[in-house]
């Protein structure tokens, strides 16, 4: 399973160890079941919109049908293709997603970004780049969806 469903424990009672245990060959769709069943407040999915994301939105709001919505976070980059965009809108259109966008604060498009962090920052600087178009947006959507600072990737 990728990094895509991130499960944000909040309680100190899971037994880390005896769940990967459980889980290390288990069904995709089974480990995503335990999350939200027993993560109901916390469980976000950041996603990419790339085939593993897709699979595991499809099977959070087609097949789970969780009660309370999990937030699906989107980073943008400023860089993406066109096509990953439309890609977005549509997945955001198909399953109603609770889609949460971050991104630079007060930089909206590729040409603000340049100005401000000139051009080709990722040739530059890749880790300056990495920080403020996916580090510190996580970060801070994380902290705005009131959930803990330690998270565990499942």
């Amino acid at each position: 399973m990728t990094q895509s469903a991130s499960a944000l424990v909040q309680s100190p009672n899971f037994d880390l160890e005896e769940l990967n245990q459980r889980f290390d060959t288990a069904d995709p769709r089974d480990i995503l079941a335990w999350c939200v069943e027993n993560i109901p407040i916390g469980l976000v999915q950041t996603s990419a919109f790339n085939v593993d994301d897709l699979v595991i939105t499809d099977i959070l709001y087609r097949e789970l049908k969780p009660v309370i919505s999990v937030p699906v976070v989107f980073l943008d980059t400023l860089h993406h293709f066109l096509e990953t965009l439309e890609l977005v809108a549509k997945a955001k259109e198909i399953y109603n997603l609770d889609l949460r966008t971050y991104r630079i604060p007060d930089i909206d498009t590729r040409a603000a970004f340049a100005a401000r962090y000139g051009d080709a920052l990722w040739d530059k600087d890749i880790q300056q780049f990495h920080h403020l178009t996916k580090i510190e947006p996580l970060q801070r959507s994380l902290a705005e969806l009131n959930t803990v600072s330690k998270f565990y990737w499942v």
